[in-house]
Order: structure tokens, then C-alpha cells, then sequence
């Protein structure tokens, strides 16, 4: 697993993408697909329901509400091989060292 920062252009430190290998699986009412870590990003497609989705990284992003608790989850997984992303708070399973 490896973690970095970047500086973007207005000068602000963010978050980087944290590499890691995992698997889970969608919300049964199936889940939309992102090209970015933002309930605004664009969609870029849709994943049905109870399907198991690889994944490469995560990172933090816009807070969605978990499907099963309730809970805020700013986590999202970018989709293996990849730039598109999904929101944690819609897949049962957890990127290895992540904490909503």
C-alpha cells in the first residue's frame, strides 16, 4: 500500500490516491459510476446491483451516506485499470487501512 500528497495548482494539500488491491460488492440497488471523487462529478456509467467490483486505490472525497448505517463515508474507490470511481458509502467491503 502506498499513500502520497500533492500540492495542487492554488496551492492546497490534498490527499492522494492510496494504492491497494480489494474487492467488494454494490448496494443491491445498484450503483453509479464517477469520473471523480464528487456526488458532482459526471457519471460515466452504472453498475447493477450485488456485483463484485475490483479495485486499485481510494481516497477521500464528497461525504455520501453509507447504505447500511446511515453513516457518512467520505471514502471513494477507483475502479481497477481505471480512472473512475465509486463511492465507499455504496459497496460492502473495505479498502484495506481506510477509515471512513
Amino acid at each position: 500500500m502506498t499513500r502520497g500528497t500533492y500540492t495542487s495548482r492554488n496551492g492546497l494539500v490534498s490527499d492522494d490516491l492510496t494504492h491497494v488491491n480489494f474487492s467488494g460488492v454494490t448496494a443491491p440497488a445498484g450503483v453509479n459510476v464517477r469520473s471523480g471523487t464528487s456526488i458532482s462529478a459526471s457519471i460515466v456509467g452504472r453498475l447493477g446491483g450485488t456485483v463484485r467490483v475490483n479495485f486499485d486505490g481510494w481516497k477521500y472525497g464528497d461525504s455520501v451516506a453509507d447504505t447500511w448505517t446511515g453513516k457518512p463515508d467520505r471514502r471513494w474507490y477507483r475502479i481497477a485499470g481505471t480512472n473512475n470511481w465509486i463511492a465507499s458509502a455504496v459497496v460492502n467491503g473495505n479498502a484495506p487501512g481506510s477509515q471512513p
